[in-house]
């Protein structure tokens, strides 16, 4: 885990403490940290603080939060991020007494707040992150795609229905982003690494979010019409990844390249209890069309991807799923 940023920084603690202190010094503080709009910066330290209680537990973390902002790529923003964050509905007293004793937690936040504002705001739609970034497995240890599948799993089923289900994987998706964030920034992987970790998160999401519409489509439709068990081992769908998903490439805004393949024998679902019968071509079509939705579609837990399937046969005016037949035959 990182240490605090070592370097010549003035005690901080009487910008919340000391009565009376003089603007001069407050200024004279504050920019020996970086911090090129002292007055503002002032401003987040004292909404941070509050009460004497919640002032004096701030107090004891000032130091080494402002250090470590210091060294960000943005000083500023980073305090503005902590006041954002102070507000997002903590306890902030308990948090401040919770941090006191683990500095290598606090440099971790000031390290996200100066440098992404986009993980700064997972930690505001979701505080108690805080405390799931203290464990060093979080951070330390590279998680392997069979323990991202099984993290993902008991996450989902932690809900019941299947809009929830979703929304626990946007959840899941962006917590998993914020950890690779942390160690790409904190230096405990490389850029391959990076990428790599991106790509296995993205292939474990696609994978849950196929089998929440899956599930969602045989309660509609019926599963697919294949009797024989030589028809079933022929039946499936593929989604195959292009671009950089597809060499294993992702970055942060990668969109995700898709081409949906499938196979199946010619025929219709088998519909009972009022269920609606319909063609395998149907049923694979609207399969491309439903993943796509839940991967792509915002809701207040945020979007999970920007799918692009415009590398399918045909572009953007064929059909979103092709048989292997048709696909071969392109």
């Amino acid at each position: 885990m990182p240490s605090l940023p070592s370097g010549s920084f003035p005690d901080a603690t009487p910008v919340l403490l000391a009565s009376g202190l003089h603007e001069s010094e407050v200024k004279r503080i504050l920019h020996a940290y970086n911090l090129k709009d002292w007055k503002q910066a002032d401003r987040n330290l004292q909404e941070m603080a509050g009460d004497p209680p919640t002032r004096k537990s701030l107090a004891s973390i000032l130091n080494g939060l402002l250090a470590a902002a210091a060294t960000s790529a943005d000083p500023d923003q980073a305090l503005n991020e902590w006041e954002r964050f102070g507000a997002s509905g903590i306890n902030r007293l308990q948090v401040y007494q919770y941090l006191a004793g683990l500095p290598h937690v606090v440099t971790v936040l000031s390290t996200v707040f100066g440098n992404s504002p986009a993980m700064a705001q997972t930690f505001h739609r979701d505080p108690l992150l805080v405390y799931w970034i203290e464990d060093d497995r979080v951070l330390i240890r590279r998680p392997t795609r069979t323990s991202l599948t099984l993290q993902c799993q008991q996450s989902l089923g932690a809900v019941k229905s299947v809009t929830a289900k979703g929304e626990a994987l946007r959840r899941f998706k962006r917590r998993e982003m914020l950890r690779i964030g942390i160690r790409d920034f904190l230096g405990e992987a490389t850029v391959e690494e990076t990428y790599t970790m991106l790509s296995e998160l993205t292939a474990v999401v696609i994978q849950a979010a196929y089998e929440l519409v899956e599930y969602e489509l045989i309660r509609q439709f019926g599963e697919i019409g294949s009797r024989s068990q030589a028809e079933r081992v022929r039946t499936g769908f593929c989604v195959l990844g292009m671009g950089k998903l597809g060499g294993w490439e992702l970055n942060y805004s990668s969109d995700i390249d898709l081409v949906y393949v499938y196979q199946a024998p010619p025929g219709t679902t088998q519909a009972k209890n009022g269920q609606t019968s319909i063609s395998h071509e149907e049923y694979f079509d609207w399969l491309g069309r439903e993943l796509t939705n839940v991967l792509g579609m915002a809701t207040s837990e945020g979007a999970m991807f920007r799918v692009d399937l415009r590398l399918r046969p045909e572009g953007s005016v064929g059909a979103l799923a092709y048989s292997v037949e048709d696909a071969l035959h392109y």
